[in-house]
């Protein structure tokens, strides 16, 4: 395109026009006295064809491609010697040559044809006698239009392209399976963005987690499977792409057990697509994780730095930050005996992991939403997840999580069942505390609620937050809570009904000994096998 490169195809002729997809290029060639014929080559000057056969006086001229490569139009000025007469016509034909048909008869000379960019349309220049000018007709031959109508000569019309428009958003994974050792504490999954990214987009990720309640030890069961509890932490949550921004990413922790198990698989989903964008190929992925143990390794709970990071995974749903995961370490490391010192052991390490106000914000905060509106404990498959989608890197992301997660409690299907829109101010105030099993006190009461609702002061969402963090209702089921997260943080697992009872009983009758319930789990055979061999 800069001149360079020039060659000759040793072609005599003139008025070159190449098809779309430039493998081939029409002309004209002047064949002998007053006759000339379109032909057709390769690009590189071989396979000359001839496609039309004019006699003498006859002009086959101006060939032009139609955008699809389908067709070529051509001017056509037959003149018949034996009558007399001179016709004119724009003549189409295919690439072969083959179903030459006039379009459209027109009285003069016309030349420089071009075919609109959609294909509908073409112009010409044609002499109008004393002057020329330029005409536009529908491909299929009616239509025909002036467009320039002037007395100056009007030649050589051309097309201007049609707008770039960029395909629609759509959003993907970048490969159809991922893989990564398990010694590597996480593993970054990236998910990238085609089409149009102008303006902004999310798209909601999530591995599928396997739900039964394996051992960690049992390689029978499902082999090659990958489970929350043993292989990788849950992960759900939102991507957010910025104006322009094609990709992003995001991390699934990984757990690196003692157990010789062989390679596990993981698939991964994304889902809710916004901004616009559309779910691209593939929307689903495999994450591998490659056994990297030999059997007869130590069990890694024991190791400090390995239980550390497991409390803030199971409790807090995200990976330790620095300052935080070294200030624990140093608890245990500079503790006399780590094992049973009330003041420094693993104890009271794990236990201030679910009694801190970040944990408050997070898993006793959804586990109320589950009491206070449906009247019944969170399942681990349900509470997990939920968890996670109110986990942020910051106290505002963590705040403005919590305000969206409420507002879409109140469209899921189960609560609107229970609540339907139909119920008046009051009638959902009073099967909210119905359900919750609490009569408000302090200043935020049924009535305040009721008159709230009424008046739109608070929605059906903001009245339930006010009843789910009210005081009457964080005493009546901090206990609950408290022993239902032994269970879905240490054994990742729903309670039974039997040991949750119990548990829920020792706790009411001894409010202040913690260490007991806690000890039970975080030492027990159930939690251990998680990681490793038990002797």
């Amino acid at each position: 395109a800069d001149g360079s490169g020039q060659q000759n195809l040793g072609v005599e002729g003139f008025s070159p026009a190449w098809s779309p997809d430039g493998t081939k290029i029409a002309f004209v060639v002047e064949d002998g006295y007053e006759v000339s014929n379109i032909y057709v080559m390769g690009a590189d000057g071989g396979g000359v064809t001839q496609l039309t056969g004019a006699q003498i006086f006859d002009y086959n001229l101006s060939p032009a491609w139609s955008p699809d490569g389908m067709k070529i139009a051509f001017s056509r000025d037959h003149y018949n010697i034996f009558t007399g007469i001179e016709t004119f016509s724009l003549c189409m034909m295919n690439p072969d040559g083959s179903n030459q048909q006039p379009l459209i008869f027109i009285n003069s000379f016309s030349s420089n044809l071009s075919w609109s960019p959609d294909g509908t349309k073409i112009t010409f220049d044609l002499d109008t006698g004393g002057n020329n000018d330029i005409f536009v007709v529908n491909s299929n031959g009616g239509g025909m239009t002036n467009l320039s109508n002037h007395p100056a000569y009007d030649y050589d019309p051309a097309w201007g392209p049609l707008p770039l428009t960029a395909p629609p958003s759509s959003l993907q994974f970048t490969a159809v399976s991922f893989n990564t050792a398990e010694s590597n504490e996480r593993t970054l999954i990236t998910v990238t963005r085609f089409g149009d990214t102008s303006a902004g987009a999310t798209v909601d990720y999530a591995t599928i987690d396997h739900q039964a309640a394996v051992r960690c030890d049992d390689n029978t069961t499902q082999p090659g499977a990958a489970f929350a509890r043993c292989d990788y932490a849950t992960t759900v949550d939102t991507l957010h792409f910025a104006p322009g921004e094609t990709q992003a990413s995001f991390s699934v922790p990984l757990i690196d057990d003692a157990h010789a198990e062989g390679n596990e698989a993981v698939q991964l989903i994304l889902s809710n697509p916004t901004g616009g964008a559309c779910l691209g190929a593939p929307s689903t992925a495999t994450l591998t994780i490659t056994d990297t143990d030999a059997a007869g390794a130590p069990n890694p709970i024991d190791s400090a730095p390995f239980f550390v990071r497991m409390q803030y995974l199971d409790f807090l749903s995200r990976e330790p930050e620095t300052g935080g995961f070294q200030a624990w370490l140093n608890v245990l490391n500079n503790c006399p005996d780590p094992n049973s010192d009330p003041t420094c052991d693993r104890i009271m390490v794990s236990s201030s992991f679910f009694r801190s106000q970040e944990f408050q914000l997070k898993g006793y905060f959804v586990h109320r939403f589950y009491k206070v509106s449906l009247g019944r404990l969170p399942g681990y498959a349900e509470i997990i997840p939920d968890m996670r989608r109110v986990t942020g890197q910051s106290s505002n992301e963590v705040f403005a999580k919590r305000a969206d997660f409420t507002n879409a409690w109140v469209q899921r299907a189960e609560f609107q069942t229970l609540y339907p829109s139909s119920l008046t101010a009051a009638e959902y105030v009073d099967k909210l505390l119905q359900t919750a099993g609490v009569r408000l006190t302090g200043t935020v009461t049924r009535e305040t609620l009721i008159d709230d609702l009424q008046t739109g002061r608070k929605t059906r969402a903001e009245v339930l937050r006010a009843v789910v963090e009210h005081p009457d209702v964080d005493a009546r089921e901090f206990n609950g809570a408290f022993v239902a997260m032994q269970y879905f943080g240490y054994l990742r697992r729903d309670p039974e009904a039997n040991g949750y009872d119990a548990w829920l009983r020792y706790l009411n009758a001894n409010p202040s000994d913690f260490r007991t319930m806690v000890h039970g789990f975080v030492n027990s055979i159930e939690y251990r096998l998680r990681f490793g061999p038990v002797p």
